[in-house]
C-alpha cells in the first residue's frame, strides 16, 4: 500500500470513529447529518453531506449505528448497543473503523480528565 492510499485508508477510518463518538455523545436523542458534518468539519474532513449520509450508512451496515431520514429535515442517527460497546472500549472494533487507541482521538469518553493539579 503506498503513502497516499494508506493516509486516504487512516483519514475514512477516523471519520468514522469521529461520526460513531459524535453519535455516542448527542445520546440519548439523535444527531443531524448537520451537526455530524459540522464536527467532521471542524476537523478539517471537508466533507459534504453526501458523504456523511455513506458513513452513516456504512455505520449502520456493520450495526453499529441506527439511521434514518425524516422528510424536510434530513438524516440522523443514534448509536446501537454495539455502537456503544465499541465506543466504550468493551467490544472489538470492526474493520473500516478506526481503533480509538491507535488515533488522535484516543481519549475514551467513560473516563474523566484529570489535569494532575488538585483542586482547591
Amino acid at each position: 500500500m503506498d503513502d497516499r492510499t494508506h493516509f486516504e485508508k487512516t483519514r475514512l477510518e477516523t471519520a468514522r470513529l469521529l461520526i460513531l463518538r459524535a453519535l455516542y455523545a448527542a445520546r440519548p436523542i439523535e444527531a443531524g447529518e448537520t451537526m455530524v458534518l459540522r464536527i467532521l468539519n471542524d476537523f478539517h474532513f471537508n466533507y459534504t453531506l453526501d458523504d456523511v449520509r455513506r458513513e452513516l450508512d456504512y455505520l449502520r451496515s456493520l450495526g453499529l449505528a441506527e439511521a434514518g431520514q425524516d422528510e424536510g429535515l434530513g438524516w440522523w442517527a443514534r448509536p446501537t448497543a454495539l455502537g456503544v460497546a465499541v465506543v466504550e472500549h468493551n467490544a472489538p472494533v470492526p474493520a473500516g473503523v478506526a481503533h480509538a487507541r491507535n488515533s488522535a482521538l484516543s481519549r475514551s469518553p467513560t473516563k474523566e480528565r484529570t489535569s494532575g493539579r488538585s483542586e482547591r
